[in-house]
């Protein structure tokens, strides 16, 4: 994939550190990389639940599921403009209970 290393490191780490902290911690964080096309996928899956109220709003700034233990709600929306500064996307998907998928998809080099 094209783009900066360390802006799209600070985004992985914003994911997996969100997986380990929302997570169940007795399942393991799954990563998966694809390739289809021109494009590609990075994808973080963990055990855990996010509602369905608050999904859809995870990428924008300043909305937390954690407020109460200190949550800024900063992160994901760092997450999405990595990801658009590179001309890619995020994504969260719920897989059902309890799992959870977030994804960054960029054009590949």
């Amino acid at each position: 994939m094209r783009g900066d290393a360390l802006w799209l490191s600070r985004a992985l780490e914003n994911l997996l550190d969100n997986a380990r902290t929302h997570g169940d911690a007795a399942a393991p964080v799954q990563i998966a990389l694809s390739r289809v096309g021109g494009q590609v996928t990075i994808a973080i899956r963990n055990r855990g639940e996010i509602g369905r109220h608050v999904a859809g709003r995870l990428f924008r700034r300043f909305v937390t599921t954690r407020a109460d233990r200190g949550g800024t709600g900063l992160g994901l929306a760092i997450v999405k403009a990595i990801a658009e500064a590179h001309s890619g996307s995020a994504e969260c998907t719920l897989r059902g209970p309890p799992e959870v998928e977030f994804r960054i998809s960029l054009p590949g080099a």
